[in-house]
This record gives C-alpha cells, sequence and structure tokens, in this order.
C-alpha cells in the first residue's frame, strides 16, 4: 500500500513537473511565434515596396532631360584608367558604368537619368531599417546604388554583375515575378553577409535590368533574433544566428573581411553555414524536422535542448530557438 502511494506520489510529481516545463516552452513558442510574423509582415512590406518601385524603373527610358541639366550632371563623373565611369559625388548615391561591355554616350545619358530616381533609393532605405542597400543595374554595366559605395574599392574593372547564375535566372525567366535570394552572400560594398529581394524590370517584354534590396545578416540579429535563435532557408543555410549558438552547432563565425579577399581566395562556402551538410548528425536531423514541419521536439547533442520553430512563409525559411533543459 506505501509502495502504491509513492508511485502515485512520484507521478504526480512527475506530471507537475511536465507541465512546467511545457508551460515554460508555451511562453518561448508563443515569443517564436510573434517574432515569425513580425519578420513575414515587415518582408511583406519590402516586397509592396519593391514592387511599387520597380513600375519607376520601367519607365526610365521616358525620362527627359535637357542638354543643360545632362552637362550639369555629367561634371559629376569621371573615368578611370581602366574604363570604370563613376561620379564622385558621394553624399547621396553612386552611379556607375562598369565599362564591362563598353562605354557610350547612349549609356551615359542612361546612367544619367537614374539620378532622377535616385529618391526612390533613397526613400526605400529609410523607410525600412532592415535594408542595408538598394540598387538598380543592368547587364550593360550601369548600376545605381544607395547608400554610395567607394567605387574603386568594391568594383573590379569591367565588372559584369550578370556574371551571378541567379541574374542569368532573373534574366531567362522571362517574367516579372519577384525573387528572393536567400543563400547568405557578401554584398557588392563589401560591408557584411545578406540575402537579397530582386524585382526584375522589363519594358515591352524586354529585360532591361533588375531593381535589388540587400538585407545584411546582422540585421536581423538586430531587429529580430533573440537569445540562440537562427533563420535559415528552406535547404538549410543559415541566413541569420545568434552567436551563442555557433559553438552548440558547430560552427566557425562567418568572416567578414575584405571582400575579394573572400571571394577570390573561397575561404568560406555556403556548405560552412549549412545545417543540412552539418557534418553532426543530430544536427542534420534537426534541419529534416524542421521542414516537414515536425511539431516541437527535442534536439540531442552534448546536452538536451528542445526546438522551436516557426514557418517564415515570404522568403520559404524557418525561424529556429533552442532552449537548453
Amino acid at each position: 500500500m506505501l509502495l502504491k502511494k509513492r508511485i502515485i506520489i512520484l507521478f504526480i510529481g512527475v506530471v507537475f513537473f511536465l507541465t512546467g516545463c511545457f508551460n515554460d516552452y508555451s511562453k518561448e513558442s508563443s515569443v517564436v511565434k510573434v517574432i515569425a510574423k513580425t519578420i513575414n509582415e515587415d518582408l511583406l512590406l519590402l516586397e509592396e515596396s519593391i514592387e511599387k518601385n520597380g513600375k519607376a524603373f520601367e519607365g526610365l527610358e521616358d525620362i527627359f532631360l535637357t542638354k543643360e541639366e545632362l552637362l550639369k550632371i555629367s561634371e559629376q563623373y569621371e573615368k578611370t584608367l581602366y574604363g570604370l565611369y563613376y561620379n564622385q559625388n558621394t553624399i547621396h548615391s553612386s552611379g556607375i558604368l562598369t565599362g564591362y561591355k563598353y562605354t557610350n554616350s547612349d549609356l551615359k545619358n542612361r546612367l544619367f537619368k537614374t539620378e532622377r530616381l535616385e529618391n526612390i533609393l533613397i526613400e526605400a532605405y529609410n523607410n525600412h531599417a532592415i535594408i542595408d542597400q538598394a540598387y538598380y543595374i543592368e547587364g550593360s554595366g550601369l548600376l545605381r546604388i544607395y547608400p554610395s559605395i567607394r567605387v574603386t574599392d568594391n568594383l573590379f574593372p569591367k565588372t559584369n554583375f550578370f556574371e551571378s547564375s541567379y541574374f542569368e535566372q532573373l534574366e531567362n525567366n522571362n517574367n516579372d515575378v519577384l525573387k528572393w535570394f536567400t543563400v547568405p552572400f557578401l554584398n557588392s560594398s563589401g560591408r557584411n553577409w545578406g540575402i537579397s529581394l530582386f524585382n526584375p524590370i522589363y519594358r515591352d517584354g524586354i529585360f532591361q535590368g533588375v531593381l535589388g534590396y540587400d538585407i545584411v545578416t546582422s540585421n536581423f540579429e538586430t531587429h529580430y533574433l533573440e537569445k540562440d535563435m537562427l533563420l535559415i532557408n528552406r535547404a538549410g543555410d543559415i541566413i541569420s544566428i545568434d552567436p551563442s549558438l555557433y559553438q552548440v552547432l558547430n560552427i566557425d563565425e562567418r568572416e567578414n573581411d575584405i571582400y575579394y579577399e573572400i571571394i577570390m581566395d573561397g575561404k568560406l562556402s555556403t556548405k560552412d553555414f549549412n545545417l543540412n551538410t552539418s557534418k553532426t548528425k543530430s544536427i542534420r536531423e534537426l534541419y529534416l524536422k524542421v521542414i516537414k514541419d515536425t511539431s516541437d521536439f527535442t534536439l540531442e547533442l552534448e546536452k538536451d535542448y528542445f526546438v522551436i520553430s516557426e514557418k517564415i512563409e515570404v522568403i520559404d525559411g524557418y525561424l529556429i530557438k533552442l532552449i537548453a533543459k
């Protein structure tokens, strides 16, 4: 009889313990839901912004500049020995012709016309705290970017903006659907790792260029992530991560070194920051459970972690929180 009472007491204690844990995790789960909802809403606002602003760049060809205006604007520009043509004034946006294909008067005039649209880039940057830079680029080597960058420090001679596979995909899609590129890369300013939202610009069915917003990964940490949280895309690439999880997930912190040294040396690759390609089996299993929308579960590493995840629909990604048990 005494043994039976002890078993009942033990059972009640376990129930109370588990209930308490559940309540704690429920609070954490609610926090994750709220943050995920906020990220989704803010990213949707970015999509609305870039879609609206794309209409203005579709009409770039229609902008008229008098000879006097063209002359005044041209006086702000200079050409380097290797063909890069850019404005010296870095107070506002940078206007650039890289010389990748050629530089002629028609291209220069087109570049000058983008000065009339720089306020669109400035307003997008000022109205959305997570944007690191807003820009318009064309395959000709034309670039208008805000905030301004140190052109000669950040661009190779005759840079081809469209050599990257994701720009080729945009051009070959032959549609104006917004595109998220969520594999973190070093942006053109070399300031940090980031992801991008692209709006392909067409005129009369002909691909013109891309309006883009870059978001550096650290902005997600600053504005959204709390302790022990990370954000991944559907492929498992880590978009942003709280520093507390580097050791837990057995990954090295992303280097923020000189842009071209990293690119040319190939010191960092996507697989280094991907849960699905982790050397640790349990971390790969974590990824598989998350993308299958598995309910909250336990991750077994050196110690156990309770895992909470929420879908970020806009970028087809996931917000994840690990709670040490």
